[in-house]
């Protein structure tokens, strides 16, 4: 049976610092075969470069994910998700804003998953979030009741979706 590929997306805009920190959360995973795609809509030639030099970084630095970066004229982080969807070649997709970092182990438990049942088309993911600058850190988990969310929007992050590419 051969084996399901997996695309990790990562928008980026201005943040230099926080996207190193997101890339090496996902770098330190125990899954093995995936690509990540930085998606860098950055209109600032300076951040571009930045931007640039953390992927050569990381594709130095772990060789054994693949490290794609595209640039996207779009303005916000969901036109730059939809870019990194199109170039992306994994069966599954993996959001993680710039600002947020996979906790270990998690990339295995999505794929294992998602992966178990074949009709899955989206996983949603609660998240351990560390609350900074406070000392404390809250597990939040949101529970989708259709009788209770008919006229309001339901809120979570990008960053806790995994989405089966099948379904587009």
């Amino acid at each position: 049976m051969p084996r399901n590929t997996l695309s990790v997306i990562i928008p980026t805009k201005n943040r230099p610092a926080l996207l190193k920190r997101a890339m090496l959360s996902v770098a330190m995973q125990d899954y093995q075969g995936f690509e990540v795609c930085i998606v860098d809509n950055n209109s600032d030639q300076i951040t571009n470069g930045q931007t640039r030099a953390i992927v050569a970084e990381f594709e130095k630095n772990y060789p054994a994910i693949t490290w794609h970066y595209i640039h996207s004229d779009k303005r916000f982080a969901s036109g730059a998700r939809n870019d990194g969807m199109n170039v992306s070649s994994g069966d599954h997709v993996i959001f993680l804003d710039d600002d947020d970092e996979l906790l270990a182990g998690s990339i295995k438990i999505r794929m294992d998953v998602m992966t178990a049942d074949p009709e899955l088309s989206l996983l949603y993911c609660g998240g351990y979030s560390k609350i900074y600058p406070y000392p404390f850190k809250i597990y939040r988990y949101y529970h989708y009741n259709k009788s209770l969310h008919t006229d309001r929007l339901m809120m979570m992050s990008c960053s806790s979706i995994m989405i089966n590419k099948k379904i587009f």
